[in-house]
């Protein structure tokens, strides 16, 4: 009965991802990213060549002597230098995107587990480069979560770290355009100074902050507001089942490294507003419009800033 269910699991899947590759034309949506190349994507040098193909795709070389380097249309995607064909790619953020976890994606899709674990968090960091807001304006309602610092994945962690874990601080605010930033804004004790620094400088100076039953976010909301007059908006509720669902969301996984919360909330906003549903627009999004760099800057970057 159990092998039934899957098979009709793994049809279901089968279906849907086959129809999602029937509306992506990826020639099409390569030519349209060789058409915005201008510039060198490593020194922004203007003056480029074409360099021979490669499976099919322009390659280019940038003559600024003192860079060189080859890039095609792929590059600053996730899929950039990986060996795997991009429908291969296509199928992982299909299943990743209705919340199959790491070891069912390899599985159905027969790739290592390594390799899912890395796709995964390659497609999250390049996902925070759309989703999260340049700046809020208007009317902004904010509401703040906590969670406890997580060591998963870490080896050799000394016993006091495990013992005293810090309190990771969380703040999510919505504007009047629905626009959504969320972030960890400070880990311990309430630093004022950076949460200012990291989330504030995200928020137009004209807009109005409104902030419920929270004591550290209300003063430097009122800092904030000063001199400016007061207003309401209808997203106070969607703010606050935004905050309050987090937690309830991410229990799925079985605990989020720290290191990695930044990106996993961007999914989580990929989720809350839906954009999930159109995994054609979320790759086009993911190749036209994202900044994801290298692999190396990729393993040694933190994604959480703290």
């Amino acid at each position: 009965m159990l092998q039934n269910f899957f098979n009709q699991v793994t049809d279901k899947d089968n279906n849907k991802i086959d129809n999602n590759l029937e509306k992506l034309n990826i020639v099409d949506l390569y030519n349209k990213k060789k058409e915005s190349i201008t510039c060198c994507p490593r020194c922004e040098s203007t003056y480029f060549i074409k360099h021979g193909t490669y499976k099919g795709l322009q390659r280019f070389k940038c003559k600024n002597e003192e860079c060189s380097c080859t890039f095609s249309v792929t590059t600053n995607s996730p899929w950039s230098y990986s060996k795997k064909n991009i429908n291969l790619w296509i199928k992982y953020l299909e299943l990743m995107m209705e919340g199959r976890s790491i070891r069912y994606c390899a599985k159905y899709l027969k790739i290592n587990i390594a390799t899912s674990f890395y796709w995964r968090h390659k497609i999250l960091f390049a996902q925070n480069s759309f989703v999260e807001p340049k700046i809020l304006t208007g009317c902004v309602e904010m509401f703040k979560v906590n969670f406890k610092q997580n060591f998963k994945g870490c080896r050799n962690i000394p016993p006091h770290f495990l013992r005293n874990r810090q309190t990771i601080w969380v703040a999510s605010a919505i504007d009047v355009n629905n626009n959504i930033l969320s972030r960890p804004i400070s880990q311990g004790y309430f630093d004022y100074a950076f949460v200012e620094k990291s989330f504030y400088s995200k928020i137009d100076e004209n807009a109005f902050i409104n902030i419920y039953t929270d004591t550290n976010l209300c003063y430097l909301a009122r800092k904030h507001n000063k001199n400016l007059t007061p207003c309401t908006s209808k997203n106070d509720l969607i703010i606050k089942s935004f905050g309050v669902n987090i937690k309830r969301w991410l229990y799925i996984f079985r605990g989020i490294a720290t290191k990695y919360l930044w990106s996993y909330l961007s999914w989580y906003i990929i989720l809350f507003k839906n954009i999930h549903h159109d995994i054609v627009k979320l790759i086009k999004l993911l190749t036209l419009e994202n900044t994801f760099k290298s692999n190396k800057n990729f393993i040694k970057t933190e994604v959480c800033i703290l």
